[in-house]
């Protein structure tokens, strides 16, 4: 059935749209292939010297890239765990996933770090944190005093629990469940 103004490809309109699936494809290609050198070459190991100036711009680009997804996610009232890539609750000092500092990679830990392989203490070692663990002691007794509100609250500093933390976001203690 034809509907009006509707023509038929002509053989010359199949051919051409051939020539253009298979012009796309190479560049999906190209694109595949210099994204896999990119990826391999990108920690200063270069190989050829030509490509290092190109290397360094997606190095820096990727830099800005970050940073914006940081501002991002600041607006949202959230922010990325350093260590396990986690996202959190804006400000905590520590991740509620994996219970290492928030905004702190740790040294031989890759992006996404071993969840079980956290080791936390209760004690906060310096004086901000335990400055900061008395204020959320503070607020998680405000919390709890409401009855039936069902809040959770940390045991080492009284803090307010998200629901599914693993770990306290203002002291890194281990929650029990």
């Amino acid at each position: 059935m034809k509907l009006f103004g509707a023509k038929e490809p002509t053989e010359m309109d199949r051919v051409m749209e051939n020539i253009r699936q298979v012009e796309a494809e190479i560049q999906q290609k190209i694109f595949q292939l210099g994204q896999a050198y990119y990826t391999d070459h990108r920690a200063n190991d270069y190989g050829d010297g030509k490509y290092v100036p190109l290397i360094d711009q997606i190095n820096k680009l990727d830099l800005n890239r970050n940073g914006f997804y940081k501002n991002k996610l600041r607006l949202e009232g959230q922010m990325m765990c350093e260590n396990c890539r986690a996202l959190i609750p804006y400000g905590s000092t520590f991740c509620n996933v994996c219970g290492k500092r928030a905004d702190v990679r740790q040294a031989g830990e890759p992006a996404g770090g071993n969840v079980s392989s956290a080791v936390v203490t209760g004690s906060a070692a310096d004086s901000s944190l335990a400055a900061d663990a008395g204020n959320a002691a503070e607020m998680g007794t405000a919390a709890a005093s409401f009855p039936g509100a069902g809040v959770r609250t940390c045991m080492g500093c009284g803090a307010v629990l998200e629901p599914d933390s693993m770990f306290c976001t203002s002291c890194g203690q281990k929650v029990e469940a």
